[in-house]
């Protein structure tokens, strides 16, 4: 059975996921707009999880 902090968090998650959704069936720009605005957030957030990723590569390499 799960614990109440890993069932909490898929709560959590579901409902960000779901007010996500309806956040941008109801979003004032046009589809195009809303894709390219997507596109570029992912596209951001990629860049700041890699750098993210290498730093704490290079932490655990570095670390005795």
């Amino acid at each position: 059975m799960a614990s109440k902090t890993t069932t909490g968090l898929l709560c959590f998650t579901g409902g960000a996921l779901a007010g996500a959704a309806i956040g941008l069936l109801y979003a004032p720009e046009t589809g195009r707009e809303t894709r390219s605005w997507l596109s570029y957030q992912l596209e951001r957030y990629r860049s700041v999880l890699a750098d993210l990723t290498e730093s704490l590569v290079t932490a655990r390499d570095n670390s005795p």
